[in-house]
């Protein structure tokens, strides 16, 4: 057991925590009051910006899912009797059923269910009860490797806290499996109890830690205090939908979560249509967070909206009689699987067209727009490049203009026991020794690359740096273009990986000046690490 760990855990603190996460049969009538202790630990980072439950509904939904999976244990003996966990799990998640539960009269003592609000066929729904499932499961089972996972809206907080601790989670399941999903759960509790063994710790321990240590740890509460006056530019344009219980609620609301797509990025602007009976884009609102792929959750992929700017309404039929509207893909579809689609820089611009022709002043709504630099200089020599229209370029990609923060300069790496290479821009490196560098990007500079003589020579230069760093792509540029290479298979394999080639003039240009923010902005580049 890690030191740290071991004083928390020993605190006054860490008792109390480890306290609340132990759930003794013959102690349930503390249950709610442990309950009521565990959602405080994650009533901020769900409640506040994720619409989660209130306390008394948090106890609520555990119980209902007690007495379901009560239930149905008295039901299926024969699932009861399984010993062997993976197959126990697999037939308890594929059958059980959850219900309301009451007294069926008034006069009548007993609570039995009322009805059912997610059927056993219902994966999606069961998989985006996980959270009440789980804590509920791990309070009735304690010998089991059952563990709470409660966050269904914002579960990458839960991956943060494991990866602090050391904790390898596996992938998540894509989202048109929602059996995978569900057996995804058990995946997880198979690795964190590995993890608490290996580290002699108790379950409650282990749920300490992740719920309590953790996130003061590595301040993951402070992820709420949304900077909405401090976005960064956005980079893509989505469309997604409101119901009709979310059109009733906007006019009171500033911020929200709505279902987007996972490749949304903080600052992204967000166009939310209102689906039938409004049936009208209603507003325009910004991406506080990025995208979360959320394993226990129904719409799967959400993000934090904010800084709401409410437009003229433009109606499903005036989009589908507009010259340029009817024909964008999205609409000619009828909106069908609106949420987290991306728009088209000209498709937004025509928007703002329609927004305009109902007399609403677009100035006060956010644009992509192109970077201001002055790509005009006088470029005499290679060192002019990188400094007067690379490194620029770089800053209005999201990166510091610091060698050694974001990038670094002359990287050597070594081939075999005596050849070096010197890679003029790397990204992210990650060295395990002077010689052993790891980076997921690179950028080779040269002066003139006048010819496809030279081109080739250049690309051959930079795969040369990029095999051995195990880069994901790489970039050539010269005083009048600049080139990105994507590696699709297990090695670079000459122009069919080229996915950018323009010039610098080009990138004046907000669609292309985008498209290069989709490959190498900061923010992607730092999560191929």
């Amino acid at each position: 057991m890690n030191y740290i760990h071991k004083i928390f855990l020993e605190s006054p603190e860490g008792k109390a925590v480890v306290d609340a996460f132990t759930f003794k049969a013959d102690e349930d009538e503390l249950w709610d009051k442990k309950l009521e202790t565990i959602y405080s630990l994650v009533e901020k980072k769900e409640k506040d910006y994720y619409n989660a439950y209130s306390p008394d509904v948090f106890v609520k939904l555990f119980n209902l899912a007690y007495l379901s999976i009560r239930d149905f244990l008295n039901q299926n003996e024969d699932v009861a009797k399984i010993e062997d966990e993976g197959e126990f799990y697999s037939q308890f998640m594929g059958g059980i059923e959850l219900y309301y539960w009451g007294h069926e009269t008034e006069e009548s003592k007993e609570i039995v269910p009322l009805s059912v609000f997610c059927s056993s066929g219902d994966l999606r729904l069961k998989a985006s009860y996980i959270p009440q499932l789980s804590i509920a499961m791990y309070a009735m089972w304690e010998e089991s490797l059952y563990y709470p996972i409660l966050f269904n809206q914002n579960y990458q907080v839960f991956e943060n806290r494991c990866n602090y601790l050391g904790i390898e989670l596996p992938g998540i399941p894509l989202q048109k499996n929602p059996d995978l999903r569900l057996l995804y759960y058990y995946d997880v509790c198979c690795i964190l109890d590995k993890y608490r063994a290996e580290n002699e710790l108790t379950k409650a321990q282990l749920c300490a830690l992740l719920y309590s240590f953790a996130p003061n740890a590595i301040g993951d509460n402070d992820d709420n205090k949304v900077q909405v006056d401090n976005l960064p530019a956005p980079t893509r344009i989505w469309l997604t939908g409101a119901s009709k219980d979310d059109y009733k609620a906007m006019p009171d609301i500033t911020e929200n979560v709505w279902a987007c797509n996972e490749a949304t990025r903080r600052g992204d602007i967000i166009v939310v249509y209102a689906v039938a009976p409004n049936s009208c884009i209603h507003s325009v609102w910004r991406a506080g967070q990025d995208g979360n792929v959320n394993p226990f959750d129904y719409w799967c992929n959400r993000s934090l909206v904010v800084n709401k700017i409410e437009v003229p309404h433009i109606s499903f039929k005036e989009l589908t009689e507009d010259p340029y509207m009817k024909n964008v893909s999205i609409v000619r579809r009828k909106l069908r699987g609106i949420n987290g689609v991306e728009l088209k820089i000209e498709d937004y611009n025509q928007l703002l067209r329609m927004f305009e022709a109902k007399g609403f002043d677009t100035s006060v709504l956010p644009r992509i727009e192109a970077p201001e630099i002055d790509f005009a200089k006088d470029c005499k020599i290679e060192k002019d490049v990188e400094e007067k229209l690379l490194i620029p370029l770089l800053e209005k990609l999201g990166y510091s203009s610091e060698d050694g923060k974001d990038w670094t300069r002359q990287v050597i790496v070594k081939f075999g026991r005596k050849e070096k290479a010197i890679p003029d821009f790397v990204f992210f490196k990650d060295a395990e020794s002077q010689y052993q560098v790891k980076a997921p990007f690179l950028i080779e500079a040269k002066y003139d690359m006048y010819n496809n003589n030279e081109r080739q020579k250049a690309y051959n230069q930079g795969m040369s740096y990029a095999n051995p760093l195990s880069a994901k792509m790489f970039g050539i540029c010269d005083k009048n273009i600049i080139r990105i290479y994507k590696r699709k298979k297990e090695a670079f394999r000459g122009e069919q990986d080229l996915v950018f080639d323009h010039t610098w003039y080009d990138l004046l240009k907000p669609e292309i000046f985008n498209e290069l923010q989709k490959f190498i902005g900061r923010d992607v580049v730092a999560k191929m690490k």
